[in-house]
């Protein structure tokens, strides 16, 4: 393409450039996974614990986790559908990290096969809600603890329209009811297991009662280590009733404990099983500090990127990486790119 340049007083060609150019943008969203979610009956309390992992290369400020009923059953949550309730446990989750969760539940057994987390994606920084349906033919764990062999009560309360079979039957005053009591042979020994099957309309849910005899155990829990701003459960053997003391304690008579000590600290808990026998038990939990390092700031002009963290970038901004320090917690460095922009000229006729 020929055009007049004044510079030169005469034509000269002009070459025009035209293209596209494909850049691999790495997401800096957290991407929120619930695993690993268990259940628990302990004296007619549905325990809960589950563990929540960061997929994702972003931080996740606070992450926030709804339980709720599927009642249609479609796997999704769906407007006007009943929220259970919202867990958020007061800390960031880097990325590849994890930490705890646990709570209480009121439920029916139909419901249980209808439970649903939602890990909203609003609420998390994250690209879009995330749906993990949780209840399918339960199997619930019922923990009982006795001083001695003697008989135990034991099952559920009886909901009309729900057929009640036991699966074990050796021993028990009756084989089709919600509750019977459970004779032990002399010959059972310090353990034994009934299971008692439970249908509804649309559910089958399972109890094992794990009956412990000369139940008074002491609780030697080894020392816990963890990160400032981290959860720890604590669990003492099943059972009994319980009473807790230590920092940060909300519910006294919880069987399982989630705390979040700023210091090292001491629990003690007594358990008392059926008979009057107790047993006590301990738990040491150490706080290890993260730590910060400032790499300060670096300069490059525009057009000219330059690597900060492992990518090429002529970005302006604050730049953070997260990585594990000695004792395993968050180390943050950050580093500051700033960039100049890029130097003009104009070329005018003498």
């Amino acid at each position: 393409m020929a055009v007049f340049c004044p510079l030169i007083n005469q034509n000269c060609s002009a070459y025009i450039a035209t293209g596209e150019a494909l850049l691999a943008l790495e997401s800096k969203n957290a991407d929120l996974v619930l695993q690993n979610f268990e259940t628990t009956l302990n004296n007619n309390v549905l325990s809960f614990e589950a563990t929540l992992l960061n997929a994702g290369a972003g931080l996740a400020s606070d992450p926030l986790v709804r339980l709720y009923i599927d009642q249609n059953g479609n796997g999704q949550v769906d407007a006007g559908e009943p929220l259970l309730t919202s867990i958020q446990p007061g800390q960031s989750l880097a990325p590849d990290a994890s930490l705890p969760l646990a709570g209480a539940l009121n439920l029916s057994p139909a419901d249980l096969c209808r439970l649903i987390a939602l890990i909203p994606g609003a609420e998390n920084c994250a690209c879009s809600d995330k749906v993990f349906p949780l209840g399918i033919d339960p199997v619930l764990e019922v923990p009982l603890g006795f001083c001695s062999l003697t008989a135990a009560p034991l099952g559920v309360d009886s909901i009309p329209g729900n057929t009640y079979t036991w699966l074990t039957p050796g021993g028990l005053s009756c084989t089709n009811c919600a509750k019977a009591v459970f004779t032990p042979d002399p010959g059972t020994g310090n353990t034994a297991t009934l299971i008692l099957e439970e249908k509804t309309a649309s559910c089958t849910v399972q109890y094992r009662f794990l009956l412990q005899y000369d139940a008074a155990p002491e609780w030697n829990s080894p020392d816990r280590f963890i990160c400032r701003g981290e959860s720890v459960l604590l669990e003492p053997p099943g059972g009994g009733t319980y009473q807790w003391s230590g920092p940060g304690i909300q519910n006294p008579s919880a069987a399982v404990q989630l705390v979040q000590p700023a210091l090292n600290s001491s629990y003690s808990v007594t358990v008392t099983y059926a008979g009057g026998c107790t047993g006590t038990g301990t738990a040491t939990v150490y706080v290890a500090d993260g730590d910060s390092t400032d790499l300060g700031s670096i300069t490059t002009c525009a057009g000219q990127p330059v690597d900060v963290f492992g990518t090429l970038t002529d970005l302006p901004g604050l730049y953070t990486r997260h990585l594990k320090n000695a004792d395993g917690c968050d180390s943050i460095v950050t580093l500051r790119l700033r960039v100049s922009p890029a130097a003009t000229f104009e070329v005018k006729p003498v």
